[in-house]
Parts: structure tokens; C-alpha cells; sequence
């Protein structure tokens, strides 16, 4: 008989051992469910929640609130959701209480950022209040300027984007929405200032793009704001402001008109020149404050005014204006009158130029009389060319 033990079959002491790991295993085990079941239990109790937020009262509104906070990050994605309603105590009552869940999160918290994203993703199917809801959520975790390039500020950038994205145009007729523009003009206004060197990076066009579009579809108070912003964070919007010296309301010209003043590398004086015609008395006052700035005199000033003005009659007063100046560079100016939309004033310059400076003026008059979009003026330019001595000796039938 053997006597030795079977060194497969188990000891009393493994079998102690074996059985306090499943002990353990299944101990484990326990307070795994038992921490699913919490889980789910905040999921459920979040969407709940959610379920009597979008049917509640004001008088219950606050105590939701208060049980949001409570329930923590469960309850983030259904607050979201509740943005799609387009009934303003839903609204305001989901995004108080995302308020409370974010208002201790540090900057560079995660949950901030994907937050932020969930906003983001969400924002083209929210109502136009859970649009402006989102944006004055980030808006109020901004007590300082963010980091540029930061991951937060990246978050900004894309909600910045999409809001670009869902500004709508304004039916004709009507006065567009303020509601949108305004909380992306709270947020807009929080974000630091750029640089030239800055110009290409992301947040910098998210921000462009989204003052764009408030500039052509936004309603007159948050136009001027944003032409406000444009001058204090220095984003590349000139063409964009020239276009609004053309806008309805002269609040908004204004405002253009000193975002472009000083814009001595980006603006001609030109621009600034048909601002002096402006119906609204202010506009113009500006628009001359502006000019005297750039170190242009007032006779300039009064010369530029005429050569800008709708009526060619007026137009041609430059002719005698400039005649015989000191002061002035007349060829100068008659060359630009040369270039002039109405016929008839070209036609008065080119005269001008020959009778004033004879031989000097040749090579413009023989642009005109190969160039012009006129015959009339072509033969014109052709016949004073004649006169001195060159080209056709009179104006050809």
C-alpha cells in the first residue's frame, strides 16, 4: 500500500486557502453589484429627475435644482437633453442646475471640458433658448480669461463654431432674435485678446467666424457690441466692417467708422471719404474726426467729400477746387477724377490735364484713349493727345 500522499490532491491547507480567495472573490463581487446598483440607480433617479424638470412649476423649480446638485455627474447628459424645450422655466431651471453641478469644478477640470462637448454636440438641436442657455453656461465658468489653446479653450472654441453654425438669418421684415447673439456676445467678451501671430490659430477663427455672422444676421444691439469686440480683441474683420457703413442702422455705422480709423494698413482713405455723406449727422462728424486723425487737412477733407459725392455736377466743382493750388497735388487729383464713374466727368479731366499740363499728362490721356469704357471719351483723350503734337490730330467721327 502506498503510503505516500497524492501530491494532486489538495491539502486541508490549500483547501483553507482556495476557500478564504472565494470568500474574498465573492465579497468583491458583492460590493461590485452593490456599486452598479448605485449606478444605475443615479441614472434612473437622474432621468427622473429630468422627467420633472421638463413638466415643473416655478414654486417646485428649486427644489430640482437642489437634488441636481446632489445627484452629481448622473445627472449632467438629462439636464443637457432639457435644452431642447423651447419653454423658458424648463430652460432656465436645467441650466441653474448645471450651474450647480460646475460651479466648483477647477479650470482645467474634465468634466468642464466634457461638458462643454456635450454642449457642443448638442447645440444645432437646442432651442434658440437652450442655444443661449449653453453659451451663458461657459460663459459664467469664465471668471478668467482661459489659456489660449488650452483645453478649455479649445471646448469654447468648438461651441463658438457651432454657434456660427446656427445663427439663422432674420425673416425680411422682421427684427432678428436677440436672443442667441446676445449670450454669444457675453462669452465672446470674456475671451483674451489676439495677436497678429494668432490670427490662423483655431479659437481665433471659431471667434471670427461667429462675430461674422453676428454682424450680418444678428439683431442692431449686438452688431454694435460686436463691432465693439472686434476693436478690443483686434480680430481681422475689415472687410467685414466696411460692409456694415452700409448697415440700416447708424448706430452700427458708427461704430464701423471708428473700428476703421485707425486702421491706417488695412483701410484706405476712400472708404472713410464716402462716409461723409452719411445720412445721420454723427456718422459723418466721425467719419471727418477720423480723416483729421489719418493727417489729412480739412481742404483734403473738403476735396475728398466732393470727389465721393453721388451728383457728378458736384464732382466736377474738384476741377476748379484744385486749379492753381499750392497746397495741393492738382495732377494728382485730376487723374482720379479721370478715373470717374460718369463719362462726362472723365471727359472734363482729360481736358483739364491737357490744357493744365500739356505733355505730363500724356501718358494718362493715352490710357484713356485706348482704355476708357467710353468712345465718346476715348476719342476725347485721342483728340487732346492730337493737340500735342501726338496721335490723331482731331476727334474722329
Amino acid at each position: 500500500m502506498n503510503t505516500h500522499p497524492n501530491p494532486v490532491a489538495p491539502t486541508g491547507q490549500t483547501r483553507r486557502a482556495a476557500s478564504k480567495l472565494l470568500v474574498r472573490l465573492g465579497a468583491l463581487a458583492v460590493i461590485g453589484a452593490a456599486a452598479a446598483g448605485i449606478y444605475f440607480q443615479k441614472e434612473l433617479q437622474a432621468a427622473w429627475l429630468a422627467r420633472q424638470i421638463a413638466q415643473t412649476t416655478e414654486a417646485e423649480a428649486p427644489q430640482w435644482i437642489e437634488q441636481a446638485k446632489e445627484l452629481g455627474d448622473p445627472a449632467m447628459a438629462p439636464l443637457v437633453g432639457l435644452l431642447l424645450s423651447d419653454r423658458e422655466l424648463v430652460v432656465k431651471t436645467a441650466t441653474k442646475a448645471l450651474q450647480g453641478l460646475s460651479e466648483n469644478w477647477a479650470e482645467d477640470d474634465p468634466r468642464r471640458i466634457l461638458l462643454a462637448g456635450r454642449l457642443t454636440m448638442g447645440f444645432a438641436a437646442f432651442s434658440p433658448l437652450g442655444q443661449a442657455a449653453s453659451l451663458e453656461l461657459v460663459s459664467s465658468w469664465l471668471v478668467e480669461p482661459p489659456v489660449p489653446g488650452s483645453p478649455l479653450m479649445q471646448a469654447v472654441s468648438g461651441l463658438l463654431a457651432q454657434a456660427a453654425l446656427g445663427l439663422v438669418e432674420p425673416v425680411p421684415g422682421t427684427e432678428p432674435d436677440a436672443t442667441v447673439p446676445k449670450a454669444a456676445m457675453t462669452l465672446l467678451a470674456r475671451l483674451p485678446a489676439t495677436g497678429e501671430e494668432e490670427f490662423q490659430r483655431v479659437d481665433t477663427l471659431a471667434r471670427r467666424d461667429l462675430l461674422r455672422q453676428i454682424l450680418r444676421k444678428g439683431d442692431p444691439a449686438s452688431r454694435v457690441e460686436a463691432i465693439s469686440i472686434i476693436i478690443r480683441t483686434k480680430v481681422d474683420l475689415y472687410e467685414d466692417l466696411v460692409s456694415s457703413l452700409e448697415d440700416p442702422i447708424a448706430g452700427v455705422r458708427r461704430a464701423s467708422v471708428l473700428a476703421l480709423a485707425p486702421a491706417t494698413d488695412k483701410v484706405r482713405e476712400d472708404v472713410l471719404l464716402g462716409a461723409l455723406h452719411d445720412s445721420d449727422p454723427e456718422v459723418e462728424r466721425l467719419a471727418e474726426l477720423a480723416l483729421s486723425a489719418r493727417g489729412l487737412s480739412p481742404e483734403h477733407i473738403r476735396l475728398g467729400k466732393l470727389l465721393t459725392d453721388a451728383d457728378p455736377t458736384r464732382r466736377l466743382e474738384v476741377l476748379d477746387m484744385v486749379h492753381g493750388s499750392t497746397d495741393l497735388d492738382e495732377k494728382l487729383w485730376l487723374e482720379r477724377l479721370s478715373h470717374d464713374r460718369s463719362a462726362s466727368v472723365r471727359a472734363a479731366a482729360a481736358r483739364a490735364l491737357s490744357g493744365r499740363f500739356g505733355t505730363e499728362a500724356n501718358d494718362r490721356l493715352r490710357q484713356m484713349a485706348g482704355s476708357d469704357p467710353s468712345p465718346s471719351v476715348s476719342r476725347i483723350a485721342g483728340f487732346y493727345l492730337g493737340q500735342q503734337g501726338r496721335g490723331v490730330r482731331e476727334i474722329p467721327k
